[in-house]
């Protein structure tokens, strides 16, 4: 709860006609009772305000849930990176269904944690993580492809990722929560 109450997001945007910015802690205002005021006052409550993008993915339904006990048993960033980008993206997952694919290139780009000097260390670090998804027990397979480009180099690795049963069972589980929170129409 401290972190988040002095943790402080910033998001930019240039679209050449200026700057856009939405900046606010995640939490901007917390109220709390102690144990002990809790104990003499079991109606007392602790109230949270969420970041304004926070609140209105709440409002909107348009948040992801998946496993967080999975997600920080991971022992790299960037797996953890890997991880919550295909309990987002990957909603469609099923064992006879077609994989997902990611290109390098998009992890590269998309997670700013691929910083080492040469590209095949990086290209390394991103196999790493996948076989940690691997042993966590979320995918069962990943195939990868190289896009090669002049003179035999490397442009980009379209990787291929098939999920197991239990992650299967994970998406179908957050799917159907989704929508049973859809409201009506």
């Amino acid at each position: 709860m401290a972190v988040l109450r002095k943790s402080h997001i910033e998001i930019r945007k240039e679209d050449g006609k200026g700057e856009s910015l939405v900046a606010a802690n995640y939490l901007p205002a917390v109220a709390a009772v102690s144990r002990q005021l809790l104990d003499e006052d079991p109606d007392a409550r602790w109230v949270a305000q969420f970041h304004p993008l926070m609140a209105r993915s709440l409002d909107q339904l348009t948040y992801r849930q998946f496993n967080y006990v999975t997600m920080m048993g991971l022992p790299t960033q960037l797996a953890r990176w890997l991880y919550r980008q295909l309990c987002i993206k990957f909603t469609f997952a099923s064992l006879l269904g077609k994989p997902f694919e990611m290109r390098y290139s998009t992890i590269k780009r998309d997670s700013n944690l691929l910083h080492r000097g040469r590209e095949r260390d990086n290209q390394s670090d991103v196999g790493k993580a996948f076989a940690e998804l691997i042993q966590c027990g979320m995918l069962r397979e990943v195939r990868k492809q190289s896009v090669i480009g002049v003179r035999g180099k490397i442009e980009d690795i379209i990787y291929q990722l098939y999920p197991t049963p239990e992650f299967t069972r994970e998406v179908k589980a957050a799917n159907k929560r989704q929508k049973d929170l859809e409201p009506r129409r």
